[in-house]
């Protein structure tokens, strides 16, 4: 300690003053005396608590919480305080009995969080109890964490153990060997005290998880609820496909039409066009064909309006101008241009032909769903599509015909571009 504190501490009649007031006020000047590296403060200080002039309760409980200091310094100070007082007053003695330092001083030795130098100055404390006490029967409650620190091998708690050992000797010497009865039944009690408080915070930890699982629960069904509305709201929004009624301008000729369906077969050998009514000027659709005999039929677009009567073609004048076809034999025809390049068309093949009417407005065909490379563009403003039979036997379905919300037009390798002229 400084002089300064020392000084402090010596201040006349501080430690004499009768009143518990002063009591009071002297706590601090006497822990700090008994930490000072002043000896003769520190036997100042010692003498003056042994002669009664402090309240026990005030003092000694300040002072076992510093022996249970981290600092080995400061806990051996007061454990060398706590055993001079000790060996000198019966009082304190019984008063660290009746206060129960002991069963403190079990708790610390059963914790392996306690410091070595801790546990050997509360067994200092312990032997110095029992050697100057007759009345050691409370000790009973540390014979089993004597016993497992006395068999401790690590040579640096060979203190610890030698102290437990002295312990021991002189316990049972006294006939203490082991907890009575009433010590087991109290420990049992606070064992099941403890059990029971530890249960009690598991279960209100459970408790909590719950209510927070319940929480993100609702959080989460909330979240999937706003997703799926979400999800609707676009699938809402979204242009639709829309299915277009089917009408069809019936040639004048040999052929026949299966009840029910736009199924048209020819009976006899003759040139015979069907526009489909519909009329296209914007958008994107799709017209869907099944080729269900192929002699020499051809599925093409014409200009809107355009009339071919019985008996000639879109193939020949003056109608090639303003038409334009793709023919089962895999040929694109347009005004006298043609190209070849496209799947030849077998019985049963599904034919499907798409324009679309966004510049450079275009028609597009696929067999059986696959797009053929070989397409028109620069088609009129306006346009319908057609059917051609020419071979008795030449049948065709009209299967449907849709407008488009997208294209599925696909770049594709060796695609070739036709223009309408």
């Amino acid at each position: 300690m400084s002089k300064k504190l020392a000084e402090s501490i010596r201040i006349p009649n501080t430690l004499d003053q009768p009143n518990d007031k002063a009591k009071l006020t002297e706590l601090p000047l006497l822990v700090n005396g008994l930490l000072s590296e002043d000896l003769e403060l520190r036997a100042q200080i010692t003498e003056h608590v042994e002669d009664g002039s402090s309240s026990n309760d005030l003092f000694l409980s300040p002072l076992i919480s510093i022996l249970k200091s981290a600092s080995p310094e400061q806990s051996q100070a007061a454990s060398e305080a706590l055993s001079k007082l000790v060996i000198n007053s019966s009082q304190i003695r019984e008063y660290l009995i009746k206060s129960g330092f002991v069963e403190m001083a079990r708790f610390s030795l059963i914790d392996n969080q306690t410091s070595d130098h801790v546990s050997s100055n509360l067994l200092r404390i312990i032997l110095d109890i029992v050697f100057n006490s007759d009345e050691i029967d409370c000790m009973s409650c540390l014979i089993p964490v004597l016993k497992k620190l006395g068999e401790e091998k690590d040579f640096k708690k060979k203190e610890i153990s030698t102290k437990t050992k002295k312990i021991s000797a002189i316990l049972a010497s006294q006939g203490v060997t082991g907890p009575n009865q009433s010590t087991e039944i109290q420990e049992l009690k606070r064992q099941n005290e403890e059990l029971k408080q530890e249960n009690e915070e598991k279960q209100r930890q459970i408790d909590q998880l719950k209510q927070e699982n319940e929480g993100q629960k609702r959080k989460d069904e909330e979240k999937t609820r706003k997703i799926a509305d979400l999800e609707h709201q676009l699938q809402e929004a979204k242009p639709k496909t829309i299915e277009i009624p089917i009408q069809i301008t019936v040639a004048t000729g040999s052929f026949t039409k299966q009840e029910g369906e736009f199924t048209y077969t020819a009976t006899s050998q003759q040139y015979l066009t069907f526009p489909i009514n519909a009329i296209i000027n914007q958008g994107i659709y799709r017209c869907e064909f099944k080729a269900n005999k192929v002699g020499n039929p051809w599925f093409g677009v014409l200009k809107t309006g355009l009339v071919i009567p019985t008996g000639q073609h879109a193939a020949s004048s003056p109608y090639q101008k303003d038409s334009m076809l793709f023919h089962a034999q895999g040929e694109v025809y347009q005004n006298g241009n043609s190209a070849l390049g496209n799947q030849k068309t077998k019985d049963n093949d599904t034919i499907a032909i798409e324009v679309n009417m966004t510049i450079p407005r275009t028609a597009h065909l696929f067999i059986n769903s696959i797009q053929q490379p070989v397409f028109m563009s620069g088609l009129p403003e306006s346009v319908q599509f057609y059917f051609f039979l020419d071979i008795v036997g030449d049948s065709v379905t009209v299967l449907s015909m849709k407008k488009l919300a997208t294209p599925t037009i696909a770049n594709i390798p060796d695609s070739k571009e036709i223009k309408w002229e």
